[in-house]
């Protein structure tokens, strides 16, 4: 006789970019196994691509694409995930800005602040030889990581965030290839790309505030939290 397939109860969490509620299975002891054992030196690439999998595995919600969620929408979703799966604290640390001593700290998943009003598009028009284009960027997603070569993203890895042009009317829709971002990322002028600069550095963001004491030096001192991969 097969071995009956374990049955999970299934929790809401809420998708901002989406605006509606998603239906989740808490993550498996094999889904935590593969967090624990990922390489201490893995990617950001490699971190966001093991989170969107197991975020694709426990969603029991249908028609859901999570390829185009920014990286930090999926790090909320999976934080909203380890928290019905393993509980609301998460174990972490920061360091002490007078010993440099590393402090244990523990937090409470619903106490992370996300920046969800920074969420949205940023649209411009260009003008080419086949009339004008509105042109939407978005925040980096998971699969645009592959084509940038180092944790800080710079002046040239912005191209990943082009993601469409169509004309005004809706019409004549182009969805870029990663060599036809680069190709048109190239012919902006410097006030667009300004635009793209500042529209990156205002990426939304997951924050813990906290006040703490070093157990080493007792300086007190408060922190913003903000790398909740584990």
């Amino acid at each position: 006789m097969a071995l009956p397939k374990v049955i999970h109860p299934t929790k809401k969490i809420q998708i901002p970019s989406l605006g509606r509620e998603l239906e989740f299975e808490p993550f498996t002891t094999q889904d935590e196994k593969a967090i624990i054992l990922l390489d201490k030196d893995a990617s950001l690439y490699e971190k966001c691509k093991l989170q969107k999998e197991i975020i694709e595995k426990c969603c029991r919600s249908d028609g859901v694409d999570f390829s185009t969620l920014s990286t930090i929408e999926l790090a909320y979703v999976f934080l909203q995930l380890r928290k019905i799966s393993v509980g609301g604290a998460l174990e972490l640390s920061t360091t002490c800005p007078k010993c440099n001593e590393e402090i244990p700290a523990s937090i409470d998943i619903g106490l992370v602040q996300f920046e969800v009003d920074k969420l949205k598009p940023l649209t411009f028009t260009l003008n080419t030889s086949d009339g004008p284009y509105i042109v939407e960027c978005t925040h980096i997603r998971p699969d645009d990581l592959q084509y940038i070569n180092s944790e800080k993203i710079n002046f040239e890895d912005m191209a990943v965030m082009l993601r469409s042009m169509s004309k005004p009317d809706g019409n004549d829709i182009i969805e870029f290839t990663h060599e036809e971002k680069l190709e048109l990322f190239n012919q902006l002028d410097s006030t667009v790309a300004e635009k793209i600069v500042k529209y990156a550095n205002n990426a939304p963001k997951l924050v813990y505030h906290m006040k703490i004491v070093c157990p080493e030096c007792n300086h007190e001192f408060e922190g913003d939290l903000q790398d909740f991969f584990i």
